[in-house]
């Protein structure tokens, strides 16, 4: 279905269907048979709902009242449904689509007032209407309730009329058979006055009014009861005026040239107090919320419900919200304020009503306590429709007797001016308890227990693990249950009297912690804590660092007592228990006992540092030597550092914590002033570019152990390391030192071997190097811990002695010069086991040189006189 306005789309659709039948020649124009034949209904105002009826509707795009634009659906290609626009015309309806076609008829529209040609106008005065749809002799004119007699029509828009005798200030209306107009504002008879309305309708001295009505012209008096206001003509149909002191409630006047006018109905004055208008709701119980309704109500200081004092909150200057109080009955609401107080309307009723009743079950016979509000009148109660014996105890309580026969219902009160019914029901319990839930699932002594489950009325016991606890039975599938002080972890059990019901899973009190055994240990050590609730438990925590709690591997053995293993990192504190009932933190701090499980060095002069490492020294207080005390230097849970102090002996070491101690696995050593001695072998010549041996030997006379050993050989310019040995011996290079250092060298032992290895990076001559042996303890015979190494570097040439021949009278012995200064020897003792040899003087030796003045040769040149002699090259 097609709701359709005249657009420019359509105009463009239009366009181009004009344009397509244009092109395709005349016989497309006979395609179309545009008409409308009739319409219903034929007349009627704006808005009218009209069926028209022709043919070819099914292109239609517009559809108009005379030359107005209206709102259209095509139900089909002959009918459309069309709503007579606002500025709808009397004339022949128009159907468009490509053409336009038109009714015969015509169809007629209502009148339509647009305007005057003067704003006021007085009796007897013509006045020109202008508007559209006029008919002439068949249009009536009506000022207010009075008709005008005389009515020209002069055009379908406009018409003149004649004010008749009696019109007064008010709005005009037109009509014909098609329909009829009024006036939306209030047209102004001259010399006439008369209040139409006003607004506010009440107000307190000084309160402005609107009034509106005519003619106000040269208005000179404005009276609220009598009492004259000041005001302000604002137009001729409008005066504000202000509400006079004295003034009282009743009609307002205004006075003109013409005559005195007055309003239709009173103006209420108010005084500075409230004024009560309203009650809503007119009834209520306590506790129900209450909307006051009035004026002045800012002052208002307290509300009373038949002098019951209520709470209450202004919310507004008309508005008060109030709330039913406890005790209230019926009668009548009280505003009070400083300056006066205000009363309800009429009586406010305060309902009976039942607030709940306890128990809320039980068997036949049982004493119900019904609880609620304006009960003293009840005059009945039931038990689900089985009456009960009752007593009136106070307003606000009945005692009500389970009778026989009744069964599980509502409690119903019964007034002289009617009743009221619980919405819950009272159940009267038959069958043996279950429990079926119970919440939370652990708690303290004293807490309390909600337990779920089914007949529970007629219960006589709770009991936690064996416990008894005092209890109250709120609903036949509810008790509350409190905790007792001797309770344990373990299933609740509920006594009724036809049985007992238990709960398969346990109520967990809060674990207790009596003692602990022992109170210290190592790491990995097994403890006893006793207590009870130890059931389920889910940790047993050890004091860790920065508050952190360490968990040890432990064994529930029964709900008193179980046994946990020392954690490593645990520190000394308090051990802290978790388990489903709760935590609980012991109240006596268990102590970490240290555990040493070495010792570096394991011995060490006095002044000297010793580092103990293992578990739990973070608490160490000292170190002890053989009973001597050794000054920490620095600690922490894995290490502690001590200074071998003063007279302390070789001995037990051992670490201290406030409440224990431990010993190192072995003795500590005090090292004392001893003698480490140093031996010397190394060859007196080396041939050329071979490498250089040097052997040494260290030994240590006691009487203690040596620490700190270390040996240093310098080697001589233009030699380099090739390698080192020596038993337990670390050693490096540092620039041209060899350096070999010992832990230690244990006294009274087999002397400790050392070889060094050097390369010469030169050829012959002699070379010169220093060894220096040192430790950490004093030494008793310095001069054994320091030596000189000396050796030759020569060619076999170098070494090679040749007699250059002997006569009768002398002999020759010639060497090649070298950078080695050897020294030539001569001896006689021929074949004699021990030969003795005597150095040769050097000023007997005379050197040969080439031209170049190099020194190429020695000889030796002696006179052959006595025994026969034997010569010989030393090195140097």
């Amino acid at each position: 279905m097609v709701i359709a306005r005249w657009t420019f789309t359509r105009l463009f659709r239009q366009a181009l269907l004009l344009l397509a039948m244009a092109l395709a020649g005349p016989a497309a124009f006979g395609q179309f048979n545009l008409r409308v034949d009739s319409f219903d209904p034929t007349f009627g105002p704006a808005g009218t709902t009209v069926m028209i009826t022709g043919a070819d509707f099914s292109g239609a795009t517009s559809v108009r009242f005379g030359t107005a634009q209206a709102d259209f659906q095509i139900l089909s290609s002959t009918q459309i449904q069309a709503t007579v626009p606002p500025d709808g015309e009397t004339g022949p309806i128009s159907v468009v689509n490509v053409f336009t076609t038109s009714s015969a008829a015509h169809f007629t529209i209502g009148p339509r007032i647009t305007g005057f040609d003067k704003p006021i106008a007085g009796v007897g005065d013509t006045l020109r209407i202008d508007g559209a749809n006029f008919i002439n002799a068949q249009t009536t004119v009506k000022f207010g309730n009075v008709s005008a007699n005389v009515v020209n029509v002069t055009a379908a828009n406009q018409m003149f009329v004649t004010v008749p005798i009696g019109a007064v200030t008010g709005p005009i209306s037109v009509s014909t058979f098609a329909g009829a107009t009024v006036t939306s504002t209030n047209y102004i008879i001259a010399n006439t006055a008369v209040i139409l309305d006003f607004t506010p309708v009440l107000g307190t001295p000084g309160t402005q009014v609107v009034l509106n009505g005519g003619d106000f012209s040269n208005a000179s008096a404005i009276r609220f009861g009598g009492v004259n206001a000041t005001f302000n003509v604002t137009a001729i149909s409008q005066i504000i005026a202000t509400v006079p002191q004295g003034a009282v409630s009743g009609l307002i006047e205004v006075v003109t040239p013409s005559g005195t006018g007055s309003s239709l109905t009173n103006f209420t004055v108010l005084t500075p107090g409230p004024t009560f208008l309203t009650v809503t709701p007119p009834a209520g119980k306590p506790g129900d919320p209450i909307v006051l309704g009035g004026v002045n109500l800012t002052s208002v200081n307290q509300v009373t419900f038949n002098g019951v004092i209520a709470h209450f909150g202004v919310t507004a200057d008309t508005q008060i919200s109030a709330v039913v109080p406890t005790g209230a009955v019926t009668g009548p609401i009280v505003m009070h304020s400083p300056f006066g107080n205000a009363t309800s309307p009429s009586p406010f009723l305060v309902e009976s009503v039942i607030t709940g009743f306890q128990p809320v079950g039980g068997v036949v016979g049982s004493q119900i306590v019904i609880d609620g509000f304006n009960l003293d009148s009840a005059t009945y109660v039931h038990f689900n429709g089985v009456p009960a014996a009752i007593a009136v105890v106070a307003p606000n309580q009945v005692h009500a007797t389970v009778p026989g026969g009744a069964t599980t219902g509502p409690i119903t009160v019964g007034f002289a001016t009617g009743s009221n019914t619980t919405s819950n029901n009272f159940v009267v319990s038959t069958g043996d308890p279950i429990i079926i839930d119970f919440t939370p699932t652990n708690g303290f002594a004293g807490n309390e227990i909600v337990l779920s489950g089914v007949q529970f009325f007629g219960a006589t016991a709770v009991l936690f693990n064996g416990a008894a606890a005092s209890f109250g039975v709120t609903a036949h599938n509810q008790i509350l249950a409190t905790v007792p002080p001797d309770a344990t972890s373990g299933p609740l059990t509920i006594v009724g009297p036809g049985g007992t019901n238990t709960t398969p899973e346990a109520f967990y009190v809060p674990p207790r912690l009596t003692s602990i055994s022992p109170l210290n240990g190592v790491v990995g050590s097994e403890i006893t804590i006793m207590g009870t609730n130890f059931l389920d438990t889910v940790q047993v925590g050890f004091s860790g660092s920065n508050g952190a709690q360490i968990s040890a591997v432990f064994t529930v053995d029964n709900n008193t007592l179980m046994r946990a293993t020392v954690p490593t990192n645990a520190q000394n504190g308090p051990i802290t228990i978790t388990a489903p009932g709760g935590i609980v933190v012991g109240t006596q701090s268990f102590g970490m006992v240290p555990r040493i499980d070495l010792v570096a060095p394991l011995w060490g002069p006095v002044g000297s540092q010793v580092t103990l490492s293992g578990i739990s020294f973070e608490h160490a207080i000292r170190v002890e030597i053989n009973g001597v005390t050794a000054p920490i230097v620095s600690n922490s849970d894995s290490h502690v550092t001590a200074t071998v102090p003063n007279l302390a002996q070789t001995g037990p070491l051992r670490v201290f914590t406030s409440t224990t101690n431990a010993a190192a696995p072995a003795d500590f050593v005090v090292t004392r002033i001893g003698d480490l001695a140093l031996s010397l072998s190394n060859p007196r010549i080396v041939p050329n570019g071979q490498p250089v041996p040097i052997d040494l030997v260290i030994t240590n006379h006691g009487p203690t152990v040596a620490t700190g050993v270390r040996l240093a050989l310098t080697m001589p310019n233009h030699f380099s390391f090739l390698s080192a040995t020596g038993a337990l011996a670390t050693c490096s290079v540092e620039g041209n030192q060899v350096i070999c250092t010992w832990p230690s060298v244990t006294n009274n032992v087999p002397a400790v071997p050392v070889r060094i290895v050097m390369t010469p990076n030169v050829s012959g001559g002699v070379h010169l190097g220093t060894i220096l042996l040192t430790k950490i303890e004093p030494e008793d015979i310095p001069l054994n811990n320091s030596t000189n190494y000396i050796f030759s570097l020569a060619t076999i040439a170098d070494r090679n002695l040749v007699a250059l021949g002997t006569n009768t009278n002398e002999v020759r012995v010639h060497w090649q010069f070298s950078g080695s200064p050897f020294i030539l020897q001569s001896s006689t003792n021929e074949l004699a086991p021990a030969m003795i040899w005597n150095d040769v003087p050097t000023n007997l030796i005379t050197l040969f040189t080439n031209f170049d003045s190099q020194a190429i040769s020695n000889l030796f040149k002696e006179t052959a006189v006595g025994p026969r002699r034997f010569y010989r090259l030393r090195s140097p």
